[in-house]
């Protein structure tokens, strides 16, 4: 069995939390993990049907992680053109 480690952030308030890129690269190595299964006897449909799932999942992790990074991206840009007191077309 493989042991796999990651970093947790703890928040004052009790939660802890695993940071996104972390969490998506982990599920990508499970699923390179199980690729052997199938040779150690593992049923082929199944292993598959799992990876898929893994990958979907961090597939949906990296794309919302993409989408805030775009949002605050845009909200600082526009933070930024509001500061020198006006738009640069007008």
């Amino acid at each position: 069995m493989a042991s796999i480690s990651f970093p947790l952030v703890w928040r004052g308030d009790g939660q802890v939390l695993v940071p996104a890129s972390v969490l998506s690269r982990m599920l990508r190595e499970i699923d390179d993990q199980l690729s052997g299964w199938p040779g150690q006897g593992a049923d082929q449909s199944t292993v598959e049907a799992v990876r898929t799932l893994l990958n979907e999942v961090a597939d949906q992790i990296d794309v919302d992680c993409i989408a805030v990074a775009s949002e605050l991206e845009d909200g600082i840009g526009d933070d930024a053109a509001g500061e020198g007191g006006g738009d640069a077309r007008s």
